[in-house]
């Protein structure tokens, strides 16, 4: 019965150390900080044209915490990226499309001129992508 409560948990992405989920990282570009809301439909299909003419997607776990956004590869536990929850200040989910998600983080204030990255996920279930 124990065993099953933790099964249960971990499915559904609960954990000690936050929300963790499954996930497939479709890919990321740079993009410009004053990009808007209207432009990400048009930045999210670039992304997956490239990953399926080759650059191709891989299987993450995206780990949120208390201000935290981790991702880890699915095998082998090696980190992809690392970034401050108050970093990302666009969040895109489409009707249309509902497995895919992506969002836009800034990069940290230094002595380089900013940029921001898009970054694009697919759930295997849509419910998961869900806000």
């Amino acid at each position: 019965m124990e065993r099953d409560k933790r099964l249960a948990s971990t499915s559904l992405g609960q954990g000690a150390k936050g929300q963790r989920f499954s996930l497939q990282l479709v890919g990321s570009l740079p993009v410009h900080q004053l990009t808007t809301m209207p432009m990400l439909p048009w930045v999210v299909a670039e992304v997956r044209r490239r990953s399926a003419r080759g650059a191709g997607s891989r299987r993450v776990r995206l780990q949120v915490s208390q201000g935290w956004l981790r991702c880890v590869a699915a095998s082998g536990g090696s980190p992809v990226f690392q970034q401050r929850a108050q970093h990302i200040h666009k969040l895109l989910h489409s009707s249309s499309e509902p497995n895919y998600f992506a969002y836009v983080t800034r990069s940290q204030a230094g002595p380089e001129p900013q940029h921001s990255l898009c970054f694009v996920f697919r759930a295997s279930d849509h419910t998961l992508s869900e806000y």
